[in-house]
């Protein structure tokens, strides 16, 4: 099927989106991007099935959940709103883009955040201070907030993907684009990301089998260490208090969980009642730690769930800010947070990923990338509610275009988006 361009009016869009100072009214912005980026008028009927079979195994575990322990239906619909991006991409929907459109869509994105992260940096005593010497690396963080770094990362990860696809970018145009991408990736100090962003790159540029399993079995246990040893250089605190690395115990409270509460295997603890963002937000010691503002929804509170087994240890916090201040020193993340908020389902949605994914990688070079870099990610920190991470995916998925889309032939989107079956545009393709 051929997907129609981006046009640039949507391209503004999405961009003026996705970079709104993130703030207490800003993630509906975010969310709204996603529906602007995807095609529901050329979506298959199966799409919109699986989309409505999810929500409904997400009210029937919230009922269930509820007999079980004291939920937030608030909460509960806020994740399922912040994860709608991923949720698209799993389901199967179109997205709107060729790949040329979807290339400027990312360059588009790239320059606003690299720009806005400049400001900042002067905003905080540049030049006169510099990142990593006089001011911390999270100041390039455009207008996210502190902690706001780690989606410019995640945003330049994109950017990348977004140059690797093209066969040829020896323009000045491209290579500006490759370097804007690549500094936004590198400059901030969100380890995490990219260590799981040169881990996918290096892991899917593996073809023999024996070769991708010589691989894991080295960089796993060193991708353990190196988070091992960050969290402990960070603080020793959580680990003294608790006896566990915040990341192991992340895993260890999936076996609490379910030996406490079996019943909840098949649905988990319920969408959003865990440690997924709406719980963050309403988490006293997270909230001592917050660099901006977090929403205020009437029926957002903490659930039982979270309260028994995770406040505990991030209460930490509000006795010390830097015991948890660090992505390394939470002790959840995104795949953790899956099983047990979605429990059976969870692992479902992983197998209609990896499904999606199968059925467009022989027309995308990239998606595997984008994939294993987004299971990497959320095996390591919270990531699978994140607006920036899901349009992401979608944004890599309309970079399956034709090998003849392929060419950086209009590189600053110059020449306005046609139809793919215009004439006019098809005696341009026939002149090449």
């Amino acid at each position: 099927m051929n997907r129609r361009p981006i046009s640039r009016l949507r391209r503004w869009v999405i961009d003026l989106c996705l970079v709104v100072p993130r703030s207490s009214l800003a993630y509906p912005f975010y969310i709204f991007a996603s529906l602007v980026l995807v095609d529901f008028r050329r979506s298959a009927r199966q799409a919109y099935e699986r989309l409505a079979i999810i929500v409904a195994l997400v009210i029937l575990g919230l009922i269930w959940s509820a007999m079980h322990g004291v939920v937030s239906i608030a909460s509960a619909f806020i994740e399922l709103g912040l994860m709608l991006p991923v949720l698209f991409f799993v389901c199967g929907f179109e997205v709107r883009g060729d790949h040329r459109s979807t290339v400027l869509a990312i360059r588009l994105i790239n320059a606003t955040v690299f720009v806005l992260s400049i400001v900042n940096l002067f905003a905080h005593g540049f030049p006169h201070k510099i990142p990593y010497a006089g001011m911390s690396p999270d100041n390039f963080a455009a207008l996210f907030g502190v902690g706001g770094a780690r989606d410019v990362t995640i945003l330049g990860f994109i950017g990348l993907l977004g140059e690797l696809s093209l066969q040829r970018s020896s323009k000045p145009v491209s290579k500006a684009a490759f370097a804007i991408a690549a500094v936004n990736f590198l400059m901030p100090s969100y380890v995490i990301g990219i260590v799981c962003g040169l881990f996918a790159f290096v892991i899917c540029q593996i073809r023999k089998p024996m070769h991708l399993v010589i691989v894991l079995i080295v960089a796993l246990p060193s991708l353990y260490y190196a988070l091992f040893v960050r969290a402990t250089g960070l603080n020793h605190t959580f680990a003294q208090e608790t006896g566990y690395n915040p990341k192991v115990l992340a895993f260890i409270l999936i076996q609490r969980v379910y030996e406490q509460f079996p019943v909840l295997a098949p649905f988990g603890v319920g969408t959003g009642q865990f440690s997924s963002t709406p719980q963050t937000w309403e988490d006293p010691g997270l909230r001592a730690i917050a660099a901006h503002g977090v929403p205020h929804f009437p029926g957002l509170a903490i659930t039982s769930y979270h309260q028994v087994f995770l406040l505990p240890y991030t209460s930490l916090g509000m006795q010390n800010i830097y015991t948890i201040s660090s992505a390394a020193l939470k002790p959840y993340n995104g795949m953790a947070t899956l099983l047990i908020e979605w429990g059976i389902v969870g692992i479902g949605l992983l197998l209609l990923m990896l499904r999606e994914a199968k059925r467009l990688a022989p027309r995308n070079t990239v998606i595997w990338t984008v994939v294993v870099f987004f299971l990497a990610l959320n095996m390591l920190d919270l990531w699978i509610d994140s607006p920036w991470l899901g349009i992401g995916l979608l944004l890599v998925k309309g970079l399956g275009a034709d090998p003849e889309d392929r060419h950086d032939t209009d590189p600053v989107g110059l020449v306005a988006s046609v139809a793919p079956n215009d004439p006019v545009d098809q005696r341009r393709r026939t002149s090449r």
